[in-house]
Parts: structure tokens; sequence; C-alpha cells
């Protein structure tokens, strides 16, 4: 077993993850903010699981995937417990090749009980999937400026 290793509180001192390797971590404190990284080699989906055996129901962590240019890809919010929900898990478009980081952080509530995180990558274009997923940068209205906007398909 794999565990975070201190101090990772900031970006440039994130643990590195093993892809398929569960990492346990502790949010020590209402501030202690758990950075991860991985280097993708290629575009692709990214997988995020987050699961705590904390017995309450409320939302003890933030889970938030980045960019290597600190852009939001995506983020839950949860106990990450069977309480009432399963794991937090979420899959994002990795679009690019290059760093992509994963911060849990302490949400409403705060908790000492350990996390175990998983991160997979499913290398493949885009366009090879399935499904579609989000990409960004996709904040600006599509009527400012219609390059900006992702497509739908029906």
């Amino acid at each position: 077993m794999l565990y975070e290793i201190e101090p990772n509180d900031i970006k440039d001192d994130a643990s590195v993850v093993f892809l398929g390797d569960s990492i346990t971590g502790v949010t020590t404190h209402i501030n202690d903010d758990d950075w991860y990284v991985f280097d993708a080699s290629a575009p692709g989906l990214l997988s995020v699981n987050l699961s705590s055996d904390v017995s309450h129901a409320f939302d003890y962590f933030n889970v938030i995937a980045y960019d290597a240019d600190h852009t939001i890809l995506s983020s839950r919010r949860g106990g990450g417990n069977s309480y009432y929900e399963d794991p937090l898990s979420f899959t994002v478009a990795a679009p690019t090749s290059g760093l992509y980081y994963i911060v849990v952080e302490s949400s409403t509530a705060h908790t000492t009980d350990p996390y175990d995180l998983t991160v997979n990558f499913t290398e493949g274009s885009l366009t090879s999937f399935a499904e579609d997923y989000e990409t960004e940068s996709n904040n600006i209205a599509p009527k400012d400026n219609p390059a900006f906007a992702d497509a739908i398909a029906f």
C-alpha cells in the first residue's frame, strides 16, 4: 500500500501518483490540501476514485482535477463512503499529454479519517471513446466566441 508523503499541500510539492495503485492519505487539519501529480504520455481519459470509511453523512472531501495550467477539469464533493453515496468517482478528458493534478481537500466538514485515492488513465484520442467528455477551456459563452464551445451531437 502507498501513502501520501507530506508536505504535499501545494502544487509544487505534489506526491506522484502511480496509475492504478491506491494511495492512502489524510487531511490532518482543515487547511491540509493533498496534491497529487502524474504525467500523461498522450491524450485520454482520467478516472478518479476516492473512498473513505468515514461513518457520517457529511461532505468531508473536495476532489479536484487540474491540468498543468491549473485549469479545473472537474471536481466532486462528498464523504467518499457508503453512508449515503458511493465513493467519489468521476471521469474527465485529458486532451493533451503532460502533467495532471488531483487535489483532495477538506470540504464543509472535516475528518482525520484516512481516504484511499486511485487514479487511472486510458490513453486514446478523445474521439475514439464511446462517450463524449467535456474539455476545457469552454467557459466563454458561445454567443461571445463560438470557438470555445464544446460541440454536442445528437
